[in-house]
C-alpha cells in the first residue's frame, strides 16, 4: 500500500519533505500546494509528476491523497517544529 501524501508549502522546510517522503517505502508525494509559483516550479522540478497547485482545496480534493503535511509561513514564524502529518478526514474547507 502507498500512502499519498499532499505538501501545504514549498518553501526551504517544504522541499526537504518532499525529499523526504519521495525516499520513504511506500510513501509518494501527489501534490504540492503554494502560493509562489517559482516554489511550485521547484517542486515539479525535484519530483516530477507531482500535481501542484496555489489553491489548498485543490490539493485537499486530490482522490489520492492519504495524508497532508502543513508548513506555512504563520507556523514556521511561531516555532521551528513541523506540525504532524494527520489523516486526511472530510471536505475540504474554504
Amino acid at each position: 500500500m502507498t500512502i499519498g501524501i499532499g505538501l501545504v508549502g514549498c518553501g526551504r522546510w517544504g522541499l526537504n519533505y518532499l525529499r523526504a517522503f519521495s525516499e520513504l517505502d511506500g510513501c509518494r508525494v501527489v501534490a504540492a500546494c503554494d502560493v509562489s509559483p517559482d516554489r511550485l516550479r521547484e517542486a515539479e522540478r525535484r519530483a516530477p509528476g507531482v500535481r501542484t497547485s496555489r489553491e489548498l482545496g485543490e490539493l485537499l480534493a486530490a482522490p489520492d491523497l492519504d495524508a497532508a503535511l502543513e508548513w506555512g509561513r504563520k507556523l514556521t514564524r511561531a516555532t521551528t517544529l513541523p506540525t504532524e502529518v494527520r489523516p486526511f478526514q472530510g471536505e475540504a474547507e474554504n
